[in-house]
């Protein structure tokens, strides 16, 4: 697993910068679910204003995901 931080230019939004974090999704899953990461939010939640964890997926796992979108609600949505 690999982590990349990022700060953004001012363009008036609300986040400014951010980390994202690199892996097989089963084991990011079971990473977020650890002591060990709700103490490093609750560690950086203390340092930064607006924190959020959000899962995301990647452009080449985006295929996928919209299949399994489409499954769910349809493809009329």
């Amino acid at each position: 697993m690999r982590w990349d931080g990022f700060w953004l230019t001012p363009h008036g939004g609300r986040l400014n910068a951010g980390f994202q974090c690199w892996g097989e999704r089963a084991k990011l899953d079971e990473w977020r679910r650890t002591d060990e990461f709700e103490a490093f939010v609750f560690k950086m939640g203390s340092v930064m204003a607006n924190l959020m964890v959000v899962p995301g997926v990647a452009y080449a796992a985006a295929k996928e995901t919209l299949d399994r979108r489409a499954k769910a609600v349809g493809t009329q949505r």
